[in-house]
């Protein structure tokens, strides 16, 4: 079941938004980020004005090398998703392994402003899913209550 809501939210960024094109340049030209600067609670949202998410989704990233996601669909459903996480490949890479079923995410990383970081996933059959995280400051355990 819970494998089942992890494939529910990698779904989920893939069939709620619109594609556009993006330059490759445009990632060779990112550094990696430390752990430092991925630490805090983040809020996802696509790179392009033409994408849109139907559901929002929260990552508080601990510095004891965890993490948590929580995601509410336009409908009301919510999902909380823990995982472990490691900076690899220089900071260019955030390893993400699920606490419950063991499964592994990896993303693409680089730090696009002083609050937001790319958040890009390799999807098997659409390509590139593109998004940045939006540093933010409010209480997250009041968010889905």
């Amino acid at each position: 079941m819970k494998a089942i809501k992890q494939i529910g939210l990698l779904l989920t960024l893939a069939l709620t938004m619109c594609f556009t094109a993006c330059s490759s340049d445009d990632d060779n030209a990112l550094k990696g980020i430390s752990q430092n600067e991925l630490v805090g609670t983040w809020s996802l949202h696509p790179i392009s004005s033409n994408m849109y998410l139907d559901s929002s989704n929260i990552w508080t990233f601990y510095p004891d090398n965890t993490c948590v996601c929580l995601s509410r669909g336009m409908v009301g459903e919510a999902y909380v998703f823990t995982y472990s996480y490691r900076l690899t490949n220089g900071g260019r890479t955030v390893e993400l392994t699920n606490t419950s079923d063991h499964s592994t995410l990896i993303m693409s990383t680089g730090k696009l402003g002083n609050e937001e970081i790319l958040w890009q996933h390799e999807s098997n059959s659409d390509g590139r899913l593109d998004f940045k995280l939006i540093r933010i400051s409010y209480n997250t355990e009041t968010l889905y209550a």
